[in-house]
């Protein structure tokens, strides 16, 4: 593998390309779209689509954007003033949920007519709670894995079944609840919530004080000054750039950076600053092994991460996005190769890529998959 020039880009070596399906064919497609709309089955290297400007070939008429450019059948002659409609998200997500397909319309170029980019469509988005819809556009509602978005700095509405403030906790399970009188108090054997001012064993001593919380996260010693709190905030997301998935080198510093600074947080929780806005008060990270930082997911979970050491960077499937994120690093077995899962945005171990949704490259020498 050899490192790129003033970019900085880690060279991947493209094995197949990303070969979406046909969405929206073009039904006046002429003699010359090909047969299938797949230039797979065109003169090829090693099993390998031939190279067209280092990429994969458009081919006109099958609705895809075949060379990852952004555009679908850019190149391809058209009628000046035709509409029809367009996709560039994953095949099975148009219609779905939210997702709804855009226009593109065929515009003057020179004598001819060219079709121009794909707009007003609804892509695929990440899935967040407790809001009825379907923001992946799987045809799954508030999944258990979709990202909790804050309505309130603490929980305030104790009867409505939403953890408002994103703490993993909702209505009386939250010791918010507790301590402004909004739920019955029932006690516990144990306190087991070590935050909010809440006497859940009613021994009289609360949270920190009591000797059940000694071994607690949220009472460790704080890496911060007296009177701050810890502020992790998320990095905002890289601008997306147009091209076929591969890795960059990334900058090295945590995936979410933190702080110390006043909080309105509740002694013995940090605040979370998403990218979207507003801020979160959470209970603090475990530990990380050495070399990783929190992560602060949803529901009150961390994970932790290497630092932002590459960046990978998705297909046209993906809205052409970049995430940062560690190196391949998961060990795999079987016929399991390192794939970076689109919406957990990390490396899991996977069946090798099908060449739809994830993408097929060598990167140092190993086989990995990236979204499409």
């Amino acid at each position: 593998m050899t490192w790129g020039s003033a970019a900085g880009i880690l060279v991947g070596v493209l094995v197949f390309g990303c070969a979406g399906g046909d969405v929206f064919p073009d039904e006046d497609a002429g003699p010359d779209a090909t047969a299938d709309a797949h230039p797979e089955d065109a003169a090829t290297v090693d099993g390998a689509p031939p190279d067209v400007g280092g990429g994969r070939a458009e081919v006109c008429g099958n609705g895809v954007d075949d060379d990852a450019d952004g555009r679908i059948d850019n190149g391809c002659a058209c009628a000046v003033g035709t509409v029809r409609p367009c996709w560039l998200g994953p095949p099975s997500a148009v219609g779905v949920g939210q997702c709804l397909a855009g226009q593109q319309a065929c515009e003057p170029e020179g004598e001819e007519g060219v079709w121009g980019f794909c707009v007003d469509q609804t892509l695929p988005e990440r899935e967040l709670s407790a809001n009825g819809r379907d923001e992946d556009c799987d045809g799954l509602v508030d999944e258990s894995d979709a990202r909790c978005q804050a309505t309130e700095q603490r929980e305030m509405a104790c009867d409505d079944g939403l953890d408002g403030d994103c703490d993993g906790l909702s209505d009386c399970e939250d010791p918010d609840c507790l301590a402004a009188g909004g739920c019955t108090m029932t006690c516990a054997d144990r306190e087991t919530v070590c935050w909010g001012g809440a006497d859940e064993d009613c021994d009289a001593v609360a949270d920190c004080d009591d000797p059940d919380c000694a071994s607690s996260d949220a009472c460790a010693e704080s890496p911060c000054p007296d009177g701050q709190t810890p502020i992790y905030t998320e990095r905002p997301p890289l601008s997306p750039i147009v091209g076929p998935p591969q890795v960059e080198m990334g900058d090295g510093d945590p995936v979410m950076p933190m702080t110390c600074g006043e909080s309105p947080c509740a002694d013995g929780q940090v605040e979370v600053r998403p990218n979207e806005g507003g801020f979160v008060c959470a209970p603090p990270p475990p530990p990380c092994p050495e070399g990783q930082t929190p992560t602060y997911e949803t529901g009150g979970r961390w994970r932790c991460d290497p630092p932002c050491t590459h960046i990978i960077r998705y297909g046209y499937l993906y809205g052409f996005r970049r995430v940062c994120a560690g190196p391949p690093d998961v060990v795999c077995t079987g016929t399991d190769v390192p794939t970076f899962h689109a919406e957990e945005q990390r490396w899991v171990c996977a069946p090798i890529c099908d060449n739809t949704l994830y993408d097929r490259i060598f990167y140092e020498g190993q086989l990995v998959c990236l979204p499409c």
